[in-house]
C-alpha cells in the first residue's frame, strides 16, 4: 500500500537499536525525542506502549543494549500480535535484577 504512514513503533524500535542514533537523542536530541515519544506512545496499542516501556527502562538500567536490540529485530518481526508478545517476552529477560 504506497503512500502509507509509516509505522511510528517500527520508526521509534529502528531508531533506538541504532546505537550511534541512541547516543544522539541522549546527547543532543532529547527535548525532540521526548516530543516524539509523547506523540507515539498515544498513537499505539497498549501492549506496543508495554513493549517501549521495557525497552527504554532496560536502557536505562543499562541491561540492554542498542545493539542487542537490532540483533533481535533482524531476527524477528514484531508487526503481528505473536511476534510482538514474543519481543515483549525477550524484553522481560532484561528486568533489573534479573539479567545476567
Amino acid at each position: 500500500m504506497s503512500g502509507a504512514s509509516p509505522d511510528p513503533f517500527a520508526a521509534l524500535l529502528a531508531e533506538l537499536s541504532d546505537g550511534q542514533q541512541w547516543k544522539l537523542i541522549r546527547a543532543d536530541g532529547w527535548e525532540d525525542f521526548v516530543e516524539r515519544l509523547s506523540t507515539i506512545i498515544t498513537e499505539v496499542s497498549p501492549e506496543r506502549r508495554r513493549a517501549i516501556v521495557m525497552l527504554l527502562f532496560a536502557f536505562a538500567e543499562g541491561t540492554l543494549s542498542p545493539e542487542a536490540v537490532s540483533t533481535y529485530l533482524t531476527g524477528h518481526e514484531v508487526d503481528s500480535e505473536s511476534g510482538l508478545r514474543e519481543f515483549v517476552s525477550w524484553l522481560r529477560q532484561f528486568r533489573p535484577g534479573t539479567a545476567s
